[in-house]
């Protein structure tokens, strides 16, 4: 069912790569969000005001749930799935637009999916006496009513948009009843699309924008109006709204096609207008590729991911023009990725970058305690759910459902509870930390998973708690009835289990690029360096690292359209810079170690897009002053013999940015990586706690 899942999402990111300016990796996080956050949180809407109501009332529990099943609930769940869209849109809005409507779409997509796939687990993911291999797939359950089947994994990589667990009546072939659609994908991507088209229109067209919305309800309802008897004075509207719906699937495909072309057609007139963002020889109309490709097969791979990268935050960064943001602005920053890009475009220049990324990372960073408590905790959710997932090793899950079994993953769920709590607050921090112009998905990506935790978390540790108190795996997680049924098939053991498989989506460790060596190492993602170290630059985050290193050794530059340099000049044109920047005009524009290495610092940021048009500060206590008037001040800390103070760098810090109303560069170079995330995790905090109101630039 995963697998299933994951292909609906990565065949529509695929098909939408000609418009989207977010990553396939992005679209993965927002299906884990769909699963995880949408998924728990209407849950906990729907069981509240059934049963509250139902309380009040004095109604029949059932009564409430039959009529809540065609009326509120299916409004409830499709305002949910798209609910991060609209809070994106609403309180981080400079992000949000820079988000297009084939982005609206993809990510509704995802989150859809991503809820499907919840629904489709809970039901589905114990296997019961009758399923069975058959024929693309497994035969999952049957009875009078129809028939569920999972496809097997081939079936899933050679079928478009494979349905996690497909429903079949027995009596309405090809009906709407047949379920031959990933219905939530659909719904929630055609609401998601609304949402952006309201969103970025200023005029009275805007209002179109609510049909998404009102289309995918109206056509959610009479699905589960359809499950039962549909009294005869409205068979003939559920009868249009199905006929309709039959028709969502296609016409999905083709509002994906005309998305991408408006978007493109908006792109091109953006283009027109901001023509620095545009590489020599590539038209507004990005009609020709050949420039891009040129320089995408300098130095493949690593060219070609970056270059890529670049696409896509160039796109981000246009679309943000198109909506109106004001300064700061991202495209400033895709500008300046151009230059570099253009520079990098000799096969050389990639030669050094991709001998040192390509290299096997350190696993010494495995050995940890974090690695250890994440192995213990996956094993059991493993053999539950993948282990013992099929027909012929059934009998994985029944031989867990006794209490072994129960106090295995009693104890994963108590492991990936903690692991997922020592994460929580440097996503937390890292959230807040982002400052802009940044490209969406720096904020975006730490957004879906710190949702995710926060209610797997919840969901998980409570889960975790009623299978402490009450010692029986084979308790439905929600009795008697409630609103979203599928949680009513679900076992208290298989609760348990997806929270834990939650964890794969939280690693102990993730690969980082190191600026000062372009290597790829692991460093642990339950602290927040690896968080906020990975951006580089404001538009190519860690990417921004190869690029540095790939234009700083080409000198293939030809800003006008012709000609080329050598590697020579452009690392001539770079000395000259820091040479510009290093000379103190506090001592007759002396230039020292201490004052060159401050102007490398300088140039290293200019270069990444963090800061534009450094020049040197007359003011001795100052060392440049940026093209926006902002003083800095740069700082280097070294962990040589000791010498490192954790506690007298943040007062170094903090008096500069508080006594002399100066920013801050910070000059990692001679800091060890444990002395290197110290100082983040301090910084990080004092920023949060409000201590310093300034900013914090890291290099390299």
């Amino acid at each position: 069912m995963t697998v299933a899942a994951v292909c609906c999402v990565l065949q529509l990111g695929v098909l939408g790569s000609w418009g989207r300016s977010v990553r396939l990796t992005t679209l993965l996080l927002a299906l884990g969000f769909g699963v995880y956050a949408c998924g728990i949180v209407a849950v906990v809407l729907q069981i509240a005001w059934t049963r509250g109501l139902s309380t009040v009332t004095g109604w029949s529990l059932f009564d409430v749930v039959a009529v809540a099943a065609y009326t509120v609930d299916p409004v409830i769940e499709e305002v949910v799935k798209v609910a991060p869209l609209v809070v994106l849109a609403w309180r981080w809005p400079r992000t949000h637009r820079q988000l297009g409507l084939t982005d609206h779409l993809l990510l509704g997509a995802a989150l859809g999916v991503g809820f499907e796939l919840f629904e489709a687990a809970l039901r589905f993911s114990t296997l019961g006496a009758l399923a069975m291999s058959v024929p693309g797939g497994y035969l999952v359950r049957a009875n009078l009513a129809g028939s569920i089947t999972v496809p097997s994994l081939w079936t899933s990589l050679t079928t478009w948009q494979p349905v996690p667990a497909a429903f079949q009546d027995l009596f309405a072939f090809g009906s709407s009843a047949g379920g031959d659609s990933v219905q939530h994908l659909v719904w929630t991507a055609l609401a998601a699309v609304g949402v952006g088209w309201f969103v970025r229109r200023r005029d009275a067209l805007r209002w179109l924008g609510v049909l998404g919305l009102v289309l995918a309800c109206l056509d959610h309802m009479n699905y589960n109006l359809r499950t039962g008897s549909v009294p005869g004075w409205i068979e003939w509207l559920s009868d249009l709204v199905a006929w309709v719906g039959r028709l969502l699937p296609g016409a999905l495909v083709l509002l994906l096609v005309l998305v991408v072309a408006y978007d493109r057609v908006r792109q091109a007139r953006v283009r027109g207008i901001e023509r620095g963002v545009l590489l020599p020889g590539e038209p507004p109309t990005g009609l020709d590729p050949r420039p891009l490709l040129a320089v995408a097969r300098a130095g493949v791979p690593v060219s070609t991911y970056v270059t890529w990268r670049f696409v896509l935050a160039r796109r981000a960064a246009l679309f943000a023009v198109d909506a109106g943001v004001g300064e700061p602005r991202l495209v400033d920053a895709v500008v300046d990725v151009a230059g570099r890009l253009d520079r990098a475009r000799s096969a050389p220049a990639w030669v050094a970058v991709r001998a040192k990324v390509l290299r096997w990372p350190d696993p010494r960073a495995l050995a940890s305690w974090q690695s250890v408590l994440w192995v213990l905790a996956v094993v059991p959710a493993l053999a539950y759910l993948v282990a013992g997932g099929f027909p012929a090793t059934r009998g994985i899950q029944q031989a867990m459902r006794g209490t072994t079994g129960l106090w295995l993953l009693v104890g994963a769920g108590v492991a990936a509870t903690i692991l997922l709590g020592l994460q929580l607050r440097p996503l937390a921090r890292a959230t807040g930390a982002v400052a802009d112009p940044s490209i969406h998905e720096t904020r975006g990506r730490l957004q879906l998973r710190l949702g995710t935790a926060c209610a797997g978390l919840a969901a998980g540790a409570a889960t975790v708690l009623v299978g402490v108190l009450q010692r029986d795996p084979g308790q439905r997680v929600v009795s008697n009835l409630h609103a979203l049924d599928a949680l009513g098939d679900a076992l208290l053991i298989l609760g348990i289990a997806l929270f834990v498989a939650s964890l794969f989506l939280y690693p102990p460790v993730g690969l980082m690029v190191v600026a000062s060596t372009g290597e790829l190492v692991l460093v642990s993602t339950v602290t927040s360096a690896f968080l906020t170290a990975a951006g580089a630059s404001a538009a190519l985050a860690g990417a921004g690292v190869m690029l540095n290193e790939a234009s700083s050794s080409s000198g293939s530059n030809s800003g006008s359209g012709s000609g080329s340099g050598s590697a020579g000049d452009a690392a001539a044109a770079r000395a000259r810079r820091i040479d510009e920047l290093a000379g103190d005009p506090a001592h007759g524009g002396k230039i020292t170690d201490a004052s060159r290495a401050e102007a490398e610092v300088g140039v290293g940021l200019e270069e990444s897009g963090a800061v534009r048009g450094l020049r040197r500060s007359a003011n001795e206590a100052e060392e440049f002053i940026d093209d926006a008037g902002r003083a800095w001040d740069v700082k280097a800390f070294h962990s040589e013999r000791g010498r490192f103070n954790l506690d007298a760098a943040m007062r170094k810090i903090s008096q500069e940015m508080n006594w002399s109303n100066e920013n801050i560069m910070l000059d990692t170079r001679n800091l060890s990586p444990s002395d290197l995330s110290s100082l983040r995790e301090a910084v990080e905090a004092a920023t949060a706690r409000g201590e310093l109101p300034l900013r914090v630039l890291w290099w390299p």
